[in-house]
């Protein structure tokens, strides 16, 4: 998706508020209503959300949302890597494989041209199966909030991640599996997706 027009960024935004407890988020309205069929059913709807300005998505994690958030505002699947370090610190890298102290960190516009020609930045130190185990989450998210063109583009991203990492084993996790069996239905592509990514890769 390239990133929206300025005319989804002009009016008032509303609160989402996200896991238990909960982590608020704040976003233009025009621009989830756009993307999501479930934000525009519920504001468009006589729901207390709607009313409220405020929707509640307690079962979701925070950090799933803050991708699916980056990805409305910059067109680009957020591939941060999620690892533990040294004596458990939790840490996350950038596009260059660069430490980052928190998600506040992060910033998405200094991705480099070479990081558009390859996807991940160079160098991009693989630490762990993180990434596309929340990729397949957030494609599932995307499910729930009817988010069709970011489902797709988490699935182009999941396809290059694999092809670019094949000789690293980084398939799916057995939770991760088991989460996508639990929430998709037998047909869907997801699954068919993450069978092929686990056998192809390990």
């Amino acid at each position: 998706m390239l990133a929206p027009d300025v005319e989804l960024l002009l009016g008032p935004s509303i609160a989402v508020e996200v896991g238990t407890p909960p982590t608020e988020f704040a976003v233009h309205e025009a621009l989830i209503t756009t993307y999501s069929g479930f934000f525009k059913g519920t504001m468009d709807g006589y729901f207390e959300d709607s009313k409220t300005r405020k929707v509640h998505l307690n079962e979701d994690s925070p950090d799933l949302f803050l991708r699916l958030i980056k990805w409305l505002y910059t067109g680009e699947v957020d591939m941060r890597e999620h690892m533990t370090i040294g004596d458990g610190e939790e840490v996350h890298e950038n596009v260059h494989g660069e430490p980052v102290n928190s998600e506040s960190d992060y910033d998405a516009s200094k991705a480099s041209d070479a990081d558009e020609a390859n996807g991940w930045g160079a160098p991009m130190r693989l630490k762990t199966s993180f990434t596309i185990d929340e990729l397949f989450k957030l494609w599932i998210l995307g499910d729930k909030l009817q988010m069709p063109e970011l489902q797709n583009d988490v699935a182009h991203s999941l396809i290059k991640f694999t092809a670019d990492n094949m000789f690293n084993c980084t398939a799916p996790s057995n939770e991760t599996l088991a989460y996508v069996y639990e929430y998709t239905i037998k047909t869907s592509p997801i699954r068919l997706l993450a069978i092929n990514v686990f056998l192809f890769v390990c």
